[in-house]
């Protein structure tokens, strides 16, 4: 082993031993947690005293509204009307999910259960599940608002929203003390609701469910507008509650609209200040709501005026940490009478979303725009043995990657040899630097003149990887966010194909900055086969 090899690995086993002890070197230099809890207490406190100050200014500006409504996780207002409307809920079951809506807001979600089956199994299953057999569940962040979806209207007088959010009256005869309305594959389902706010305000909304797709209809019609100071706005308010383990959701969550195939984002990270509502003018396609693997989303199927997006930091009561809460809304001009919307709550699935008469699939993550055919191909191909041949996840990247080396194989050897070719002629040029030190003109004149003779590209080690880098790129997106490989299981400790394969987590406290809290096998025999 020559000298440069040893140096190389003593760097090596150096820089790794410094991530590993930072942790304590740290604590050593006396920075604690408990300061930092401390101050992040405070500005809990702040926040809390703030939002009571604004519930006594909403209570004053609006002495009519009943005091119960103010809530003091959200200070958002909704209307009440002057009839005995109680709320009710139905449970609505089909093949792909099992959601229960309130008649609250004309048929607002308050939860749905993603119960697709994959060979007997569920295809989505929750990941903190005990016993590896529940299903995932999408629901509101917090369900105070009951505007999942709603229709209102931001009242600039006290900066904030007046939601739509009183119990409707159903018109459609059906039995609400039945366990379940289930509908068929093929069939769907229609229910009519009404709301009159006694001022001559009616608010007639249709929704309509269908038993093969995640996408459901929302229609208002919306006769005699007695708040015609205001615009009216399609709103998913509270976000989705975290799913996954750990911060995955805190990471990847984010609020995203769609306006004539441009798309802006919304994305909240821990410590981050709150961000206030947006308003993004322009005739709006869509605006959603994900976490790492699912959606909400509201799809705009008549002409709308603009758009919004707000977000903030939340305290998460699954797993006591931080979560961004996202609220969006679509809005129309308050002469317009009819709001024809769908929403598509479920999967980040490519399957099912493209089957809708939107660009929705832009919030799926497949690089940048340059690269997404190439991301949608990946994925294509990796489904496409995935079903025809009935393989393990596994077993199809094992093959793809082989498919991917052999396509690569001649750019990948003439980088080798190029990198060879250079080290051949290194001493050559280090007697050239040493002899005309004092004359760089010189100097680069000789060794250029080496590289001729010698036939040696000085690029040629890095045009090659350029070329495979846009493929490189949008490999790395598909396997870093594709649903499908979301609980796929391997084999023995790979149980879950979209995490690392961790075989020990460190001891509480300690952190390998980039790398995380564990030890992964895969990472280091990929590191020692390179090596």
């Amino acid at each position: 082993m020559n000298k440069e090899m040893q140096r190389i690995i003593l760097a090596s086993v150096l820089i790794f031993l410094v991530l590993l002890l930072q942790p304590i070197y740290m604590k050593w230099l006396g920075f604690e947690t408990d300061s930092l809890d401390e101050e992040l207490s405070a500005e809990n406190y702040d926040e809390t005293q703030r939002q009571l100050n604004d519930n006594n200014i909403l209570q004053k500006t609006n002495p009519d509204l009943d005091s119960n409504v103010l809530q003091k996780t959200n200070p958002t207002l909704n209307i009440s009307n002057n009839s005995s409307v109680e709320s009710i809920n139905i449970t609505i079951e089909s093949k792909l999910y099992n959601t229960i809506i309130s008649n609250r807001s004309g048929g607002t979600i308050l939860e749905s259960m993603m119960i697709e089956r994959n060979n007997d199994k569920y295809k989505y299953l929750a990941s903190t599940a005990t016993d590896f057999n529940q299903p995932v569940v999408l629901r509101p962040f917090n369900n105070d608002s009951y505007c999942n979806p709603c229709i209102g209207y931001y009242d600039q007088n006290v900066k904030d929203y007046v939601y739509i959010n009183a119990p409707f009256e159903l018109l459609t005869n059906i039995n609400t003390s039945k366990p379940n309305i289930y509908i068929n594959d093929l069939d769907s389902l229609q229910l009519d609701f009404e709301y009159s706010n006694g001022n001559g305000l009616i608010i007639n909304k249709t929704i309509i469910f269908y038993g093969n797709s995640y996408e459901s209809k929302h229609i208002y019609q919306i006769t005699n507008n007695t708040i015609a100071n205001h615009n009216f706005e399609l709103i998913w308010a509270d976000g989705l509650s975290p799913i996954e383990k750990d911060r995955i959701d805190l990471d990847n969550g984010k609020a995203m609209i769609g306006q004539e195939g441009k798309t802006e984002s919304l994305t909240i990270i821990e410590n981050s200040d709150n961000k206030k509502r947006i308003e993004y003018m322009g005739n709006t396609d869509w605006v959603s709501v994900r976490t790492k693997y699912f959606t909400a989303a509201l799809l705009s199927k008549n002409n709308s005026d603009y758009s919004t997006m707000s977000g903030e930091l939340r305290e998460s009561s699954k797993n006591n940490n931080s979560a961004p809460l996202y609220n969006v809304s679509i809005g129309y001009d308050k002469y317009n009478q009819i709001i024809n919307a769908s929403m598509y709550l479920g999967p980040l699935d490519i399957d099912y979303i493209s089957k809708l008469d939107s660009d929705l699939d832009k919030t799926i993550n497949f690089g940048f725009w340059f690269l997404r055919p190439i991301g949608k191909f990946v994925l294509w191909f990796l489904k496409f043995i995935h079903n025809t041949f009935h393989l393990n996840y596994g077993i199809c990247l094992i093959i793809f990657a082989a498919i991917i080396q052999i396509i690569t194989s001649p750019l990948t050897k003439k980088t080798y040899k190029s990198s060879q070719k250079m080290q051949e002629i290194q001493p050559l040029v280090k007697k050239i630097q040493e002899k005309y030190k004092d004359n760089p003109q010189k100097m680069n004149q000789e060794v250029m003149n080496i590289y001729k003779e010698k036939g040696v590209n000085p690029l040629g080690g890095c045009m090659p990887l350029l070329l495979q880098m846009p493929l490189l790129i949008a490999i790395f997106s598909v396997f870093r966010d594709t649903i499908e490989f979301r609980g796929a299981h391997f084999f023995l400790w790979i149980s879950d194909l979209s995490q690392p394969d961790i075989l020990f987590y460190l001891p509480e406290g300690w952190w390998i900055p980039l790398y995380g809290n564990h030890v992964a096998l895969l990472p280091i025999v990929m590191g020692v086969s390179i090596f």
